[in-house]
Formats: C-alpha cells, structure tokens, sequence
C-alpha cells in the first residue's frame, strides 16, 4: 500500500503544480468544458426549485410522471425542468460530477470558482495512476504495476487534462475502476455482491458519459451470461454477480429514465450526442472528416440509418474512404491529447510526444509478449489481460466517427499497462546473459524507430538530396527505410516472445499482424494526417532575411490581369503584424495593403448572433475561443494573405506578349514567422493548401504537425503545364478567370461594378492622446450604409496608421525587460449599431468587435513608430442594426492582457496618424474563380 501512496502523491503534486503553478492560460471551461458548467448550473437551479416548492413539486412530478397530471400540473412541471432542455443529448453523471466537485468546496458553480472542480479532477487523476498500478500488480507483477503507476504519473496527456473539465479525464477514471472491478473479478475471484454493484455502477456512469460505451456495457453483461453457461462449478457465483451487476446498473439508470420523461417528453436507455452527424463527419471524404468551414449540408442527418451514413460515404469514393480510413489511427494515438499544444513546464509538445510514442513502442513489445509467463499463472491471470486488451481495442470503434485525440486518451491506460510490461521483458531478458543481445537489438530497433517516425521525405531530401533528384526518390526511399525498421522492429519482438512456448508465439503473431495492420499505413506511407510530404517550411525570424519567386504570365493572362482585380496571395503562419513585419515588392513596387486573412474570407457571414450587446458571427467566435486559451490571435494561425494588385502601378498595362512579375519577400523585424513552400511531385499538377476551405477542427484536433498547431486548411489542385511554376514558395498569383472592365477612379470612391474592392471611403485623423485608454471615432458616410436592407454588398474595413513620439515608453519597456514583464499596447476596432430611436440610449446600442486583430503591439524600440495596420470582412447587412460610428479604442501599457498602474512618464503625449479605409467587395475572393499562378 506505501507504494501506491508514493505513486498517489507523485501524481497529485505533479497535476496540482501544472495547474496552478505553470499553465499559464486557464482552459478549465474551453470549448466543451462551457457547456458541462452550464448543465451543472442548470441542475442546480432546478433542485433547488424543487426544493422551493415542496412538496407540491413532488406531487405534481409524480401525477405527471404516472399519466394523472392535470393541466396546471404538466405546465409546472415543464417549467421546472425547462433548465435542463439542453441536456437532452447529454448524460446527468458529469455535470452531477462537476457540481459536487463545487459544493464540497462550499462553491456554486461558476467560471470564477474554477480551481474547485480541477483540485478534485487532480485528485481523480491521481487515483487512476493507482488504480493503473494496482491492474497491472493484479495482472501480472508487483514491478510491472509500480512501473505502470509511475509511466502513468507523469503521462502528459492526463497531467494536461487535469486541469480541463472534459469527460474524457472523467471517463478514464471510471474505465480504470471498471478493468480493476474486472481483473479482480477473474484473478482474485472477487464475485460478491457489493463488487457486482459497484461495477454496474460504473457502467451506467460510463456510458452516459461516454455514449459509445454503451456497446461495452452489453458486452460486459454477455460475457458474464456466457461464463454462467460454460463454467457450471460457478453458475450461482457467476449469477450473483451478475444480478448484482444489473441491480446496480438498474439503480442509476431507473432515476435517469424518470428525469429525462420528466424533463424532454421522452426516456431513452441510451444517451445518443447526434451520433449520424459525428458518423457523417467523420467520414466526409470531400472533407476528410472534419467539419469544414463553411459548414456542410447536414439537414435531416438525424433521421438517417447509421448504416446508410456509412454506406453512403463509402460508395462517394472507395479509394477516397480508404485514404480517410488509414488516416484515423494516426488521428487517434499519434499525438498526445493537447488541443492547445500546453508546455508541461520546459516540456515542449515535440518531446511529449517523442515519450507518447514511446509508451506505444513498449505497449507494442509487451502486447506482443504479454504471456512470456504463461506457465507460471492460470487462465484467470490470462483471461484478465486478455479483458484489457479487448477494451484497448475496442476504441478502434472511434475510427468510424470523428476520430480526434482525445478519444483514445481512455484506450492510454491499457497502453500504459501493457508498455510497462514491454519494458519489464525488455529489463528481465536484458539482465540475462543468454538474452541480452536480444533485448540491446530490441531496445535499438525501438529507439530506430521512434527517430524515423521524425523523418520525411523532405527531412531526409534537406539533409542529403541534391537539386537533381527528384522529391519522388527521397518518398520512396523514406518507405523503405521505415518499412525495414519496423521490420526488425517486429522481429526483436518475435525473439523476445520466443523465450516462451509454442502456444504464446502463435498469440505473438497473431498480435504482430495486428499491429502491422494498423501501425504500417500510419507510420510508412505518406498519408495525410502526417502532412503534406512534398511540403518545406522556412523560418523568418531575422530582419533582412528574404525570399523571391517569379511568375511567368502569357498574353491572356496579363490581359486578365489587366482588366480585373487581381491578388497576390502569400501562405505564412504568424502574421499579426505583416505590415509591419515584412516588406512585399512586386516588380520593385512595395505593396501597401490591405493584407486580407483568407480565413476570415472563408466564413459564413449571415451567422451573426447577439449575446446581449455584442454582436459575434459564429465561425470566427469559434476560432477566436480557442485561440483564446492559447494565447494566440487567429492572425497567428498558419493562412493565405491576400493582397490586392493594381496592374498601372506594376507597369503591366502596355505589355501585350510575355511578362515576369518579381515577388521579393524581406523580414523587417526580428520577430517569429514561418513561410511555407512545396517540392515539384508532380509533371502536370502541383497540391497547395486551400484557399478558402478550411476546419477549426484539423487546426486544434489534427496531427499534422508534432510541434505546435496544424494547418487549418484543406488541400487543393492546381493543373499547369508550367513545371517551372509547380515548386517553390506559396506566392502564388491570382487572377480572376472571367475578364472584367478596367476600373474607374472617382473622388473618394470606386465604382466599377467589375472590380472586387471598391473604395467606399477614406479618412484619416491625427491626434495626440495620454490617458491609459483612448478611442477615437469615425463616422461612416451615410452613402454608403445600406439602404432598407437592400445594399447586401461586403465590405473590408481597414484601419492602420502609426504612433509617434514613444521614446519614454520605449524607456519602460527596456525596464520592464529586466523584470521579465511585457509592456503592451492593446487595441481593437469597435462597430457600433443602434437604430435611430435607440442613439441616445446607450444601453440599447451593440457593438461588433473583430477577432482579425493582433493580441498586442508591441514597440521596436530606438525612437521607431509604432504600426498597426488592421483589415477584416463583414457583411453589413446580416447585422440588424444600421452602423453608427467605428472605433478605435487603445489600451495602453498593459501586460498578459492585464491594466497595469504605470509611472507617469509612460503616460506622456503620443501622436497618433491613423487612416480608415472601407472597400466594398461586390463578390467574395470565396466565391470567385481564379487561375492560381
């Protein structure tokens, strides 16, 4: 028991030291977590409603409930549980977990409360590391659990989790205390009734935890009803256990059928979180099982058969669906579960996942020799580890829905399990002179392969290629050089399980072709969930470093050119600040803006929704959520940039033949961007990443990238026969395919109907300010704002300019340096809607606050200017009110997004210029079709 206590300890200390302590972005209530908080509130406010009304509540429950309700009965009923609507395809046992978890703390609950649920998930955690260690004891030795404990202790994926109310940490706890019910249950015969019902227990809380667990709790039930037929001697024990068994599931689940006749009009003994729409998703061959953005058609999805779904997906595309299909277990268990790519202190994401695959190599060789011992123990001990392995792979039931990482994070500790068996055998045949050399070839061959699961074929094209080879050889020169080191991978195994008799080989192999069945495709060949393998990154992280490409355009193109609003689009992954940052000449024309975001283009933007006065358009609030708890903008998310060319300003009007368009890219500053380009991989065609289609999904949910956050976008083909344009970086050009009339300048305004980006208005302001927040308003001419809902038309705002006159700031900076403190300028554009009635009461006016904007500014220091420079879309009129003024509001020395009090002399007069500028785009860049050059 000392040893579990240790294992205990260890495991809380770590958690509580990461959740308070190091992770510096509160991701408790992100994402999904909001939603448990809202059911657990919600169950809240309808006990105590009933409390309120007692016992008249429980009187008119029960006649509803029974079919003698009157009326007056029903209606009060239905407003009682009206709160738990949103429950309907929930289950009651984890939102009932998070509000105990407030209430033994004397909390409600609430966002401001959080520390209460992550203390008790902490301590749940810590409690599955030993019960971990306390299957493996039971299952196979005192050593193997200890290791078990401690592997699972310092996992990364359940230290992270810790801290986020999820249900998969819940989960995990409630399937281990289920496999420790289990083993006992076989190996120490622990078949009285208490065990029994504490085990339906379990059940029933998993399942509704987990919808697709469900499947495993019937399986469970057969299992024993098949064990009461077959084994005779124990037929009472056996039905005793089971009874005990449904008793307890019966238990939990009769209150759960009452609450949901109650509360929704209807009972289910299954809780279904719209099954078809995951099935249909997450076989989407169009859109590689993500949900794209903008959304797909999934109207009347729920009353599909799943067989249907599924059927349907296959016959689209089988070549297709079988790509999708080897994708997923790389999906599954590649990475670690860590959407927000969280440091566990100095430990970056690459060397969590380096020890996450590391556990699979050893869960591989001690699946592979899980019964070296055979003679030693009796079927019970091996039944048992059969159990935990069949609840392992019963999470290959996930490949068939949207396969994300966090579902196999309950398949982690059967992993963990059987990779402290795999490095026991490694240790024990290691210690023996006779086997020694099997186990040095068996530990060499694991470390073999965990160093080419880094590799590529572009790594491997960087290091020792040459220009003259084709991308193609170094592909399959990568496949190769996998596919034989998994090879001798598997055959250590083999001589490890060779030590044993003839029948624990025959398991060995078996296991060896399941694990080449799901591990091959994933780890040799280029599939996409590795990324695009003919793909190369540049990091732009030293001003004066640069990059150019040219592009060679023939007659027809540079008429297209020159009659139609062009773009030049650039792929880069940090581009708060591309204004300022780099300097793009064209034909040694600097281009001056606007640098649109292409992901902000791709959006569906009649999605507008109000929360009291603030107006948010759905897809990019969702980007900018979870950008939140990374600390990022979704500026900084890796994206296409366009920016608009003018052919008289390129000096391509007077050309009629062939032209070059020179695209030089230089850094200014010192400051962290990569630039992405492509290999040549094909004669005639060349894959870039998408435009405008993309998947918030893939960006936070993908395993594409094993330092940091995946590319949100899918892929797209281009067919040329101009080789010389298929590689290189992705500067690409864009020039609408139908030919449009030259534009026509006005005063202050462009209207040509042709032209994309109209000039609406432009104004700039200059103004000297020193108070810590500062706005400053522009007032859009009434011209341009629609007209009863009538004008549809885009528009891009942009709002840039520069701050003067910073020196003394500069001064605190340089101070605050020295402290390890950031001085921060914060500032974000404000749209302002009221109707008419509505302008002088400011409680009625809303207001729309953009997420395309960096986190911060930041001054380079020596007496520079500070710029910023700001553009984002929206459709005027899916906001229902007409616009009253844009702001522009500053925050001034502010750290972590935090006010801070400041000496006087950083609040000294700054001189601010700054421009609006308003395009109309009278067709979406999404909505166009363009020749990519």
């Amino acid at each position: 028991m000392r040893i579990f206590l240790w294992i205990f300890t260890i495991s809380f200390l770590l958690r509580i030291w990461f959740n308070f302590f190091v992770y510096e972005h509160n991701a408790v209530f992100a994402c999904d977590a909001a939603e448990y908080l809202r059911h657990a509130q919600n169950i809240l406010l309808v006990f105590n409603s009933l409390l309120a009304t007692f016992p008249h509540s429980c009187t008119a429950c029960i006649n509803n409930f029974i079919g003698h309700a009157n009326t007056e009965d029903i209606s009060f009923v239905k407003q009682i549980f009206s709160p738990l609507q949103s429950m309907s395809i929930s289950g009651p046992v984890f939102p009932v977990f998070i509000l105990l978890c407030f209430k033994v703390f004397g909390e409600n609950p609430s966002f401001q409360a959080w520390a209460s649920p992550v203390i008790v998930q902490s301590i749940m955690s810590a409690l599955t590391c030993v019960l971990i260690a306390s299957i493996g004891r039971v299952c196979w030795s005192q050593t193997v659990g200890i290791a078990a404990g401690l592997i699972a202790a310092f996992y990364p994926g359940f230290i992270i989790n810790s801290g986020r109310l999820y249900s998969e940490s819940f989960a995990c706890f409630l399937l281990c205390s289920i496999i420790w019910l289990l083993v006992n249950y076989l190996v120490k015969d622990k078949n009285n009734y208490f065990w029994g019902l504490l085990l339906g227990i379990s059940l029933f809380a998993l399942q509704t935890t987990r919808s697709i667990m469900s499947i495993l709790t019937l399986i469970i039930i057969v299992f024993f009803i098949i064990s009461s037929i077959f084994l005779a001697d124990k037929q009472k024990q056996i039905v005793k256990y089971l009874l005990a068994l449904l008793t307890g599931l019966a238990l939990c689940l009769l209150p759960w059928l009452a609450l949901q006749k109650l509360a929704f009009g209807k009972a289910s003994l299954l809780v279904d979180r719209v099954s078809q729409y995951n099935l249909f998703v997450g076989n989407d061959v169009d859109e590689l099982g993500w949900l794209s953005v903008p959304y797909p058609d999934l109207t009347g999805i729920e009353k599909d058969k799943h067989t249907d779904i599924l059927k349907h997906a296959m016959q689209k595309s089988p070549e297709r669906f079988l790509k999708l299909m080897l994708d997923k277990p790389a999906r599954l268990l590649k990475l670690p579960w860590n959407d927000f790519r969280a440091k566990i202190g100095p430990i970056p994401l690459n060397a969590q996942t380096v020890f996450h695959q590391l556990i699979l190599a050893l869960a591989a060789i001690g699946i592979i020799t899980a019964f070296s011992d055979y003679q030693q123990f009796q079927r019970p001990k091996i039944l048992a580890r059969l159990s935990i392995l069949f609840v392992g792979l019963f999470h290959l039931v996930y490949l068939f829905f949207i396969t994300v990482p966090r579902y196999g994070l309950t398949a982690m500790p059967e992993l963990i399990l059987f990779s402290a068996v795999g490095l026991g055998c490694l240790i024990t045949a290691g210690q023996k002179y006779s086997t020694r050399l099997v186990a040095l070839r068996a530990a060499f061959a694991t470390a073999l392969l965990l160093l080419l699961s880094q590799a590529s074929p572009v790594s491997l094209y960087s290091t020792i290629g040459s220009n003259s080879e084709p991308i193609h050889f170094w592909l399959y020169l990568s496949i190769i050089l996998k596919l034989v080191v998994l090879y001798f991978f598997l055959l250590a195994c083999w001589r490890l399980a060779a030590i044993s008799s003839i029948t624990e080989r025959r398991y060995a192999l078996i296991c060896i072709c399941l694990i080449v069945l799901l591990v091959a495709p994933a780890y040799c060949l280029p599939i996409r969930a590795n990324g695009r393998w003919y793909e190369w990154s540049k990091n732009f992280q030293q001003s004066g470093t640069q990059i150019q490409r040219i592009i060679n355009l023939n007659k027809n193109q540079i008429s297209q050119f020159n009659n139609s609003q062009s773009f030049l689009a650039l792929n880069i992954e940090g581009g708060s600040n591309l204004a300022t940052d780099w300097n793009i000449l064209v034909n040694d024309h600097k281009l001056t803006g606007p640098f649109i975001p292409a992901l902000a283009l791709a959006q569906d933007f009649t999605l507008v929704h109000k929360d009291n006065n603030n107006y948010s358009i759905e897809q990019e609030s969702i980007v900018k959520c979870l950008c939140n708890v990374t600390s990022l903008s979704p500026l900084d998310l890796r994206q296409w940039y366009l920016i608009p060319l003018n052919a008289k300003e390129l000096q391509l009007t007077s050309i009629t033949s062939l032209a070059s368009i020179r695209v030089l890219v230089q850094k200014n500053t010192n400051s962290v961007n990569t630039i992405y380009g492509a290999y040549r991989s094909s004669e005639n065609f060349s894959i870039i990443p998408s435009l405008f289609r993309f998947s918030w999904e893939k960006t936070y949910y993908g395993v594409e990238n094993s330092n940091g956050l995946t590319d949100p976008a899918y892929d797209q083909k281009i067919e040329s026969p101009a080789k010389a344009n298929l590689a290189g970086p992705y500067i690409k050009l864009l020039i609408p395919i139908n030919s449009t009339p030259k534009i026509v300048q006005q005063k202050n305004s462009f209207k040509s109907p042709g032209y994309q980006l109209n000039l609406l208005q432009s104004e700039n302001k200059n103004c000297n300010f020193s108070s810590k927040e500062y706005a400053l308003f522009f007032k859009p001419q009434p011209t341009i704002l629609p007209n009863n809902g009538k004008n549809t038309a885009y528009w891009l705002v942009r709002l840039s300019g520069q701050i003067h006159n910073i020196s003394s700031v500069n001064n605190k900076i340089q101070r605050e340096k020295e402290n390890n403190r950031d001085q921060r300028l914060i500032l974000w554009p404000s749209l302002n809607f009221s109707a008419k009635t509505d302008r002088f009461n400011s409680k009625n006016n809303t207001s729309y606050i953009s997420p395309w904007l960096p986190n911060y500014l930041k001054s380079q220091g020596n007496g520079q200017p500070l710029h910023f420079d700001i553009c984002f879309p929206i459709l005027i009129n899916a906001f229902n009110k007409p616009l009253n003024t844009i702001e522009l509001h500053f925050l001034k020395n502010a750290s972590s997004g935090q006010v801070e009090q400041t000496e006087s002399r950083a609040s000294e007069n700054m001189h601010l210029e700054s421009f609006l500028q308003i395009y109309q785009m009278n067709k979406l860049p999404s909505e166009t079709q363009y020749e990519i050059i």
